[in-house]
């Protein structure tokens, strides 16, 4: 499969893109499933809180989910759009913090949904089985979502440190080559 393995971003040639970290085609696939993910929850969320009214698990489903879409936006943006305002620091720490809040939002979502799922007090108020089963679903698509972002995160590290030398004090700089070999590697 090396078409999965192939650097997403070595379309028309790597002048511009040379402080980007190479990332393999399946990070892309990756990071449309995690907007698609992230939408999902964001409208399981959002009817839940419609129905069952202020928990703040929903809210922080519904901030989390609109994070990830502002930081996937940044990602397309800088590395597609417009490479000079990319940061490596930026997208590092921006997946540090959605692996926190993804893990932080699926935890309190199950914890809901845990909470609702025997309990028939809401029964008064019609039919909940619907918000129950979004809360459940949230939840899962939530852990889904987290276990993405920390496989990102552990290719964008892994990418970050593969360049970096050995008792070096430069920063990687992602610069690319051609070997004498004809084929393309990272100094």
């Amino acid at each position: 499969m090396p078409a999965l393995t192939t650097d997403i971003h070595a379309y028309g040639g790597r002048a511009t893109h040379s402080h980007i970290p190479a990332q393999p085609l399946w990070v892309g696939i990756l990071r449309i499933v995690q907007a698609v993910l992230a939408l999902i929850t964001l409208a399981l969320s959002a009817y839940a809180l419609s129905y069952f009214g202020g928990y703040s698990g929903y809210g922080l489903n519904i901030f989390t989910s609109l994070l990830t879409w502002i930081f996937l936006g940044y990602i397309f943006v800088t590395a597609f759009l417009f490479p000079e305002a990319y940061s490596v620091w930026a997208q590092l720490g921006l997946e540090i913090a959605l692996v926190i809040f993804w893990l932080s939002t699926w935890a309190v979502i199950a914890s809901l949904a845990a909470a609702f799922g025997d309990w028939y007090g809401y029964r008064y108020y019609g039919n909940s089985s619907a918000a129950v089963g979004c809360t459940k679903a949230a939840a899962a698509l939530g852990a889904f979502v987290w276990v993405s972002f920390v496989a990102t995160l552990i290719n964008l590290g892994k990418s970050c440190m593969s360049c970096f030398q050995p008792f070096s004090s430069l920063p990687c700089k992602f610069v690319w080559r051609r070997e004498s070999r004809g084929g393309e590697g990272r100094r």
